[in-house]
């Protein structure tokens, strides 16, 4: 019973972790202590035998136990926004730790003996993570300070990050396989779970629906909200089901319309600047080599995720189909080296993220937000390598099904004014947006940054 109330407490320490740029220090001895007593409960119950007595209920290794161990572990994996301050080491003993040794308890193939003495030295290697906790060898981020692993936690972290990806590869593609039907019946289930009872983001959501769409009524914004959380989890179950997805299916729920202008773009052997938004079904767009064939190569621009287990496991997604992930810090370098190859280039921006302080350098109306701080960078490379520059209306038919419209913005971007693709993008966006509201990422803080905050930093801005 010790055993339960200690676990149950670290799992309420690490729900009440706020989210700061480092631990507080008194949290951080906390959790530190509850950590180490865990240990030192798991091993003190199973050298004196105690928990074998109470087998179906007590013991870690198994029963309802085992879901709680594999929740911890794809929590580590996922980086649960509450967890991505706890320093890398903290979490990976708390979840890959536990997995562990609920593994290594189940081996009776290799004997009795074989089993405990690889079972008891996970033990000793969990254990020896633990004093390095508390020793604060190995704190990531602590206070800003930056601590240099040591060649023993880079090669730990390395098989860790290959078992992790390959776990988790085949996971995802078992549930990949289970039926669309199926996976939205769970959408239901889980969109109602997160609007009604954990009411994920909802302060969020409202705030921007109200700020965006003064003129409607609170019933309509309701209704707004309620569809935009079905979406919201239409759109992980179709994210989950893209992983196995079969072609003729693909070609079926995603239909480009308005190819031959493109095409015709391609023909002349011209590069395509592609604007996206947030909007509809966004990931299954990386489809889009199928589409338009073997004449062009197509692209995406994207920022790698911090986690290297799920930014592969994304990437194996957005490429299974012949496109090439481009990270966003190294766009020019990696654009000249694919050019080199011949073929002509299809490039998708997503341009409706926030953008950082010193990356804001214009401001527009945007709905109904008097300033709203835009992405230019997407605008100056499409100048800079003279494309014809697109934007793709996504529009959601009915649930599981999309189309996706090639709207010309400009063919000679090097003659427009300044600002003059980002602010044509923007207006195409809007009208999507006003059109069906329900489908656009309403959860992200769109309006953080405030233009009375920029001219504090910077001074007066452009617009």
């Amino acid at each position: 019973m010790i055993v339960l109330l200690v676990t149950i407490a670290v799992v309420l320490s690490f729900l009440c972790i706020e989210r700061k740029e480092y631990v507080w220090p008194k949290h951080e001895r906390i959790i530190f202590a509850l950590v180490a007593f865990w240990a030192i409960a798991i091993i003190g119950a199973t050298f004196t035998d105690y928990l074998s007595q109470w087998n179906s209920r007590y013991n870690p290794c198994n029963s309802w136990w085992t879901a709680f161990f594999l929740l911890l572990y794809i929590g580590q994996l996922i980086r649960v926004t509450r967890w991505r301050y706890l320093p890398y080491r903290l979490r990976m003993i708390c979840s890959t730790g536990l997995l562990f040794g609920f593994v290594l308890n189940k081996i009776d193939v290799l004997g009795d003996m074989a089993g405990n003495i690889v079972h008891w030295t996970a033990v000793i290697v969990w254990l020896k993570l633990c004093i390095d906790i508390l020793n604060k060898e190995f704190l990531y981020r602590v206070k800003g300070e930056i601590v240099q692993p040591s060649e023993f936690d880079l090669r730990l972290k390395k098989y860790l990050d290959t078992f992790n990806y390959h776990l988790m590869f085949a996971l995802w593609y078992v549930v990949a396989c289970i039926p669309f039907f199926v996976l939205y019946f769970l959408s239901d289930v889980i969109s109602a779970f997160l609007f009604h009872v954990v009411r994920y983001r909802r302060k969020v959501v409202h705030k921007n629906l109200t700020d965006s769409f003064p003129d409607k009524s609170a019933k309509e914004i309701y209704k707004v909200e309620r569809r935009y959380y079905q979406h919201f989890c239409d759109l992980l179950m179709e994210s989950l089901k893209y992983f196995s997805i079969s072609e003729k299916s693909l070609r079926k729920r995603l239909v480009y319309k308005n190819l031959e202008q493109a095409r015709e773009s391609l023909k002349n052997g011209k590069t395509i600047g592609l604007y996206m938004g947030h909007y509809g079904n966004w990931e299954w767009v990386s489809s889009l080599p199928l589409a338009v064939g073997d004449v062009s190569q197509c692209c995406q621009l994207y920022h790698p995720l911090e986690n290297k287990v799920m930014d592969r496991l994304v990437a194996y997604t957005r490429e299974r189909w012949g496109g090439v992930n481009i990270p966003a810090a190294e766009s020019i370098r990696h654009i000249i080296k694919l050019k080199q190859q011949g073929k002509p280039l299809v490039i998708g921006f997503i341009a409706d993220q926030v953008p950082l302080w010193q990356n804001i350098h214009y401001w527009t109306r945007f709905l109904n937000h008097e300033y709203t701080p835009v992405f230019t960078g997407a605008e100056r490379l499409m100048k800079k390598l003279n494309m014809d520059v697109y934007y793709l209306d996504v529009r959601k038919v009915k649930r599981g099904h999309y189309e996706a419209e090639f709207k010309l913005i400009s063919s000679t971007p090097n003659e427009c004014e300044e600002f003059y693709l980002t602010e044509q993008y923007t207006r195409m966006l809007e009208q999507t947006i006003n059109e069906a509201p329900p489908y656009w990422l309403w959860s992200h803080k769109r309006w953080k940054r405030t233009i009375e905050e920029y001219r504090r930093l910077f001074g007066d801005t452009q617009k």
